[in-house]
């Protein structure tokens, strides 16, 4: 079986990976606004506001004027890169194989590195004005206190009625929890039985729908940090406080973060003369994500070890 790098082979393995970090691997990419093929080094996504009608009081009167808000958030692209060797028994036509293991290796690290920053603008400070200098952080009034308990129903009833009160569509609300605050909602007789929920958790071990959110596990940033980080081995998923013990699951509603993907996405495979000339996969993308409004993400603090 010939080694030889080609064109070809480069474009099949691009394509493989875009398409399993799209459909396969990111959680988060079917619930944001998107821009690609993102040129520069920072791109806004427009905010409009809402605006009321007016009712007509006399006969032939002026055109209204309404002035509707308008604003714009700041997303900052980010260049994150991978790379891998290609061990010398294995054939450089396995990049080809969407199931080959540099293939998937690849498009996973793709789609952690989209979910990171959609999770981290999601609750973060947000860029807002003509230049994308204003900041904002997330208020006060969309983050529920861990209050020294874990996830609850009462927890998850008050981010819908935030959002409600906020007139956010119910269509598109996302719940993102990880597995610790799954086993304490697990402890709740009212979210196991079937007369209050029909996702029927203790049989499927998991949970789909429940208060009108899509519910997605995405595991919280745990484990021994790495040399200079704070964050845990899982970098990609729920903030995490370790001093508090504190995993932060987050609601939001669809279309209210942004992901901009830069204009070219690197993906070549080389020889590495300082490895003996083995071959070298290598993949770089420019991405960055913003918060389009506050309204339509709600922060819930929950105590991993309560008192």
């Amino acid at each position: 079986m010939s080694e030889e790098i080609t064109k070809a082979f480069v474009d099949q393995f691009r394509a493989n990976v875009v398409h399993l970090a799209q459909q396969k691997v990111s959680k988060l990419w079917k619930y944001v606004q998107l821009k690609e093929n993102v040129k520069g080094k920072a791109v806004f996504f427009e905010q409009i506001g809402r605006s009321e009608m007016r009712d007509v009081a006399t006969r032939h009167a002026d055109s209204p004027q309404m002035d509707t808000p308008h604003d714009r958030r700041k997303a900052t692209m980010v260049t994150s890169d991978w790379g891998d060797l290609i061990d010398k028994s294995d054939a450089i036509r396995s990049l080809i194989d969407p199931a080959s293991a540099y293939t998937m290796s690849a498009a996973m690290a793709v789609g952690r590195r989209k979910d990171k920053h959609i999770i981290d603008a999601s609750i973060g400070i947000s860029y807002s004005g003509e230049s994308g200098t204003t900041q904002i952080a997330l208020p006060a009034a969309q983050i529920i206190a861990a209050d020294n308990v874990g996830l609850t129903i009462a927890k998850v009833k008050q981010a819908k009625e935030i959002m409600d009160e906020a007139e956010i569509d119910d269509e598109g609300r996302i719940m993102l929890y990880s597995s610790q605050q799954f086993s304490d909602l697990l402890e709740d007789a009212r979210f196991t039985s079937t007369d209050y929920n029909t996702v029927r958790a203790l049989v499927d071990g998991k949970v789909d729908t429940y208060l009108g959110f899509k519910w997605e596990r995405i595991e919280a940033r745990k484990g021994a940090p790495s040399a200079g980080t704070a964050s845990g081995i899982n970098k990609h998923g729920l903030p995490y406080n370790a001093t508090l013990d504190v995993t932060s699951c987050i609601a939001l509603s669809s279309l209210r973060i942004g992901l901009a993907i830069g204009e070219m996405e690197t993906f070549r495979v080389t020889e590495r003369a300082d490895k003996r000339f083995s071959k070298y996969v290598y993949a770089e993308l420019d991405m960055g994500a913003i918060r389009t409004e506050e309204e339509g993400v709600v922060r819930i603090d929950c105590d991993n070890s309560p008192s």
